[in-house]
């Protein structure tokens, strides 16, 4: 071999030389005991998610190892557990996992099987899950924040009239079903009294209205403000009111109840 083949050889096997020295560098470094995870934080406000569980989940799902753990994948795994909304994870050298976890914070039901989150998300909702007493709301997907807006405008609307709004959806047709009850028991009622016991009795069950959705907010602010006193006590005796009207709203009356009104 002359002096040039040796000088091009040179050229060649050096390199491959050092990129081989760099690769079983890299690799004791990749199996080295000093790089196991060994400490797992998991940081978050917790209500009904249990951080135990969790810190569980992560250390379950660790090979061992600070460069080969898989971040992704242990998200996924805590994002399954119940109540967690997001999680994020990364390392923090030389042997540590932090975890962060976002807890659902629902402020409303959305149909029979979904959250509204307070981030304005939809989330799966358990089917024994807690916090039916929230209220129910539905429609489009794509409306979900209209939806939310309107039932903040139009709740504080009728609190002012002692009305409590525990439902709202919104149609396909562009139409507002709400329903509402009375917020504290009504005074028994003066004339059901006086009839005795075979007068008719109604339940304090909830009254269903309805509204299109062209100046929805503006025929409801005309309705809370046009309410009486008294038919607020009579909810009970309600079985529907229609705000469909240009200059007005319809009450339909359950059977029986109209008499026992006018008596009044």
């Amino acid at each position: 071999m002359n002096r040039a083949s040796r000088a091009i050889a040179g050229w060649i096997i050096a390199p491959a030389l050092l990129a081989l020295g760099a690769l079983l560098a890299l690799d004791r470094l990749y199996h080295s005991e000093y790089l196991r995870i060994r400490e797992v934080e998991v940081h978050g406000r917790f209500t009904r998610v249990d951080g135990g569980q969790v810190k569980a989940v992560v250390e379950s799902a660790l090979p061992g190892h600070y460069f080969s753990v898989e971040l992704a994948d242990i998200e996924a795994r805590i994002g399954r557990l119940p109540w967690v909304f997001s999680a994020s994870v990364r390392r923090r050298w030389p042997d540590t996992l932090v975890v962060e976890v976002a807890e659902v914070q629902p402020v409303a039901q959305w149909g029979q099987r979904q959250w509204l989150n307070l981030t304005g998300d939809l989330v799966e909702r358990p089917a024994a899950a807690e916090g039916r007493d929230l209220p129910m709301l539905s429609g489009p997907q794509e409306h979900k924040e209209a939806v939310w807006r309107a039932f903040l405008d139009w709740s504080k609307a009728f609190a002012a009239r002692g009305l409590i709004l525990d439902a709202l959806r919104f149609d396909a047709r562009g139409l507002w079903h709400l329903t509402l009850s009375v917020s504290a028991l009504a005074p028994q009622r003066r004339a059901a009294a006086a009839d005795g016991p075979s007068a008719p009795v109604f339940k304090a069950t909830p009254v269903a209205l309805i509204v299109q959705q062209h100046n929805a907010g503006a025929r409801i602010r005309r309705f809370v403000l046009a309410l009486r006193h008294s038919l607020i006590g009579d909810f009970s005796a309600i079985r529907s009111i229609d705000l469909r009207y240009p200059n007005g709203f319809a009450v339909n009356w359950k059977a029986g109840a109209q008499s026992l009104v006018e008596a009044d």
